[in-house]
């Protein structure tokens, strides 16, 4: 170096050291250092101390940096980070080309994205986004690398290709479970179709069940699960799930399977099911809606039940509709064919019967609108055709198979506020229905008319007080004091067996006969904690209610965000019966909430008898508990039901729930799962789940149902089973 040039790097070098974050180009890389210096002759730079060096797209960062343009290449040490959009590479000592993607490593890490994490004593990178990991490991778990992960003495991988490792060893933990020869595995941001890991079940109607899942992506706005499905006792079952998302507002979600059968008693050789969820928003005003189900035989939805929302309900539904939405307005045209799915006892001698589709029924609905002056105006339309087998009445669940019923419900109501402060709202409400059936016994029509009227006084008074305690920034504390007076007569009835039939009991059940459909109120009132529930009060009744709350809600201030928890609640309400001069039950309901723990108590108190229905409640959540405990205490009723989530033992969980039935003695149901983890189930997951729940033949036993479960995530946009 000549003594020009050294005096010249000598003063570069000092004007670097007062400006340490200035940006320098030698050789055509950009970089910044605490200090720098180059050498004349060979052209090299060494830059030392919080080094960072552009090459066109790739960033390198590291404690010390020899850069040398002639021979193309970088020599970096010292926490070495080379990143390229996605990608990221660290180690502890790099040789980087210059002008090409290739380079070697030392004791590196590679990350892509959230799609994969690799690491080995020797990293290469070969170009066109292939690298060689030597004597190295690769997980699917960015956050959890520790939880599971496949070693391999020469992993060679392609960005959105594949992964091949030669002498694989899968393991959990660091501790291997399986060896392979070669392993392949996908490493791509994008899906990709191919075949899931197969699923293996266990169940008393079906038998043992292996099923080998296909995932076909076939765009980037829709894909579907294609699966084939043996089964020792039910058969072979091919099943399709497609899934089509346009937007948020405008999707379908569809389910179809065939299976043929081969050993379950009773049913076709030849069955199906199909289910769709679907959406889409016609105009910002129109909005069109399908839910549907359809099922070739009533047991089914109990062998599938996983593929039906009314699985265990007595009618599958499907319903379209057309909304329109304004300002002032709401209508919703609406169409049923709601589907036979009666439970039915082959041990009674109950056959059980075919699909049979009810007739579609028909609802048109006008959400509130102004009427004249102060006075608002709204209006319910109903037609239901139904039509099943079997006689008048099911056998089982005492529900009418056969009828037609028109329903007309409106509502008048006039909302005034007094003083800013209390709101009063007089309302008049009627429902009209029409009836009529074919079945033997139940020929001709009927008709219901009722009738309600309610006057209701209610305030809304609140604080707020600032506070410093912790996150806690703010407490709202509120009183609702609320008065009301509503009055309604017998209901104008025709004289007809489907209002007078007796109750009567079936499996150690007792029924409420006959009951038209879930929806349609049966004739004796159900016990209830409130006495105050909407279908109560369409009954004939002269009531005045008075009652009171008070809630105190917090504002917490977590993350830079706010959030609001509500930590105390009271409240009492009753209900006078001014016709009968008998006051109602007294009804009490209080909770408390911190922190994720919550306790609730309901009472119903009848003040002549002092009976009561209780209702209580305790739940608690955190990282490493789920707990919930409910009991219900009735006349008729005595139940409890918990749950619990074991997480403190990561990556393990276990849980268990069950419903215990106190008069009879004995668990309802129940559910066992055993749950392996890698970090939440981000990554990857291992569960075997047992369900004991009644038989759908048989209510008196239970049926028993086991299957492991296996999943992998291969990446955030990837496939999880």
């Amino acid at each position: 170096m000549t003594r020009v040039g050294f005096a010249l790097l000598l003063l570069v070098g000092a004007v670097a050291s007062t400006a340490q974050s200035a940006r320098q180009n030698q050789g055509g890389l950009e970089f910044s250092a605490d200090d720098w210096e180059m050498d004349g002759n060979t052209k090299t730079t060494r830059a030392r101390g919080n080094v960072e060096v552009q090459m066109g797209d790739r960033k390198l960062q590291a404690e010390a940096v020899d850069m040398k343009p002639q021979e193309n290449r970088v020599e970096a040490r010292g926490k070495v980070t080379v990143s390229e959009g996605l990608l990221s590479i660290e180690g502890d000592e790099a040789q980087v080309e210059v002008t090409t993607s290739k380079g070697n490593f030392r004791n590196a890490v590679l990350r892509y994205g959230k799609s994969f994490y690799a690491e080995g004593r020797k990293l290469e990178s070969l170009g066109d986004n292939r690298y060689r990991v030597t004597n190295g490991k690769i997980s699917f778990c960015q956050d959890c690398p520790q939880s599971w992960s496949v070693f391999g003495t020469s992993i060679e991988l392609e960005i959105e290709g594949y992964a091949e490792i030669h002498h694989a060893l899968f393991q959990i933990k660091d501790q291997p479970v399986a060896y392979f020869p070669i392993f392949y595995f996908p490493i791509k941001t994008k899906r990709q179709s191919g075949f899931l890991l197969p699923d293996i079940r266990f169940s008393g109607d079906l038998g043992t069940q292996l099923a080998q899942p296909y995932f076909w992506a076939i765009g980037p706005d829709q894909d579907a699960t294609l699966e084939y499905r043996y089964m020792t006792e039910g058969g072979h079952r091919l099943f399709n799930e497609y899934r089509y998302v346009y937007s948020s507002r405008s999707f379908i979600d569809a389910k179809t399977s065939y299976v043929h059968n081969t050993s379950v008693p009773k049913v076709g050789n030849d069955r199906y099911g199909m289910s769709a969820n679907q959406r889409w928003q016609l105009s910002p005003s129109w909005v069109e809606r399908y839910q549907g189900e359809l099922a070739s035989d009533t047991l089914y939805p109990s062998n599938f039940g996983n593929d039906f929302l009314n699985a265990r309900l007595p009618t599958l539904s499907n319903r379209l509709s057309l909304s329109r939405q304004d300002d002032m307005t709401w209508v919703t045209l609406q169409g049923y064919w709601n589907t036979n799915n009666l439970i039915r006892d082959e041990s009674k001698g109950v056959k059980p019967k075919g699909p049979l589709n009810a007739e579609p029924e028909f609802i048109a609905s006008v959400p509130s609108f102004a009427l004249f002056g102060p006075v608002r105006f709204q209006s319910d339309f109903d037609y239901f055709r139904l039509r099943r087998d079997g006689g008048p009445v099911d056998e089982v669940t005492g529900w009418i198979r056969e009828g037609d019923r028109t329903s007309l419900k409106t509502r008048a109501f006039m909302p005034n506020t007094i003083a800013d402060l209390f709101l009063l709202e007089s309302s008049v409400e009627t429902r009209t229905d029409l009836y009529a059936f074919d079945a033997p016994g139940f020929a001709s029509s009927a008709a219901r008319a009722r009738v309600a009227f309610e006057e209701r006084l209610s305030a809304q008074l609140y604080r707020v007080y600032d506070v410093d305690f912790g996150d806690l920034k703010a407490l709202k504390h509120t009183w609702e004091p609320v008065v009301s007076w509503g009055y309604s007569p017998n209901d104008a009835i025709t004289k007809h067996p489907f209002f007078d039939q007796p109750d009567y009991t079936a499996d150690g059940r007792q029924l409420v006969s006959p009951k038209f459909d879930i929806y349609d109120p049966s004739p004796a009132l159900v016990s209830q904690l409130s006495s105050s529930e909407d279908e109560a009060r369409l009954k004939p009744h002269h009531l005045v209610s008075w009652g009171i709350g008070t809630r105190v809600v917090g504002r917490f201030e977590r993350a830079s965000s706010k959030v609001y928890e509500e930590l105390m609640g009271l409240s009492i309400s009753q209900d006078y019966d001014l016709k009968a001069d008998l006051a109602q039950r007294l009804n009490f309901l209080g909770f408390g909430a911190y922190n994720g723990v919550k306790i609730q108590t309901e009472v119903a108190l009848d003040v002549k008898t002092g009976s009561a229905n209780v209702h209580n409640e305790l739940s608690a959540t955190n990282q490493h508990l789920e707990l919930s405990l409910e009991q219900s205490i009735r006349p008729s009723l005595r139940t409890y039901q918990g749950s619990t989530r074991l997480k403190f033992l990561k990556p393990l969980s276990l849980y268990y729930g069950a419903t215990f039935d106190a008069i009879r003695k004995k668990f309802s149901e129940e559910h066992y799962q055993v749950r392996y983890d890698s970090n939440a189930s981000k990554c990857w997951f291992f569960s075997m789940d047992v369900d004991r729940r009644p038989d759908s033949n048989h209510p008196d036993r239970n049926a028993v149902q086991y299957w492991p479960r296996v999943g992998l995530v291969v990446n955030e946009a990837g496939v999880s089973l």
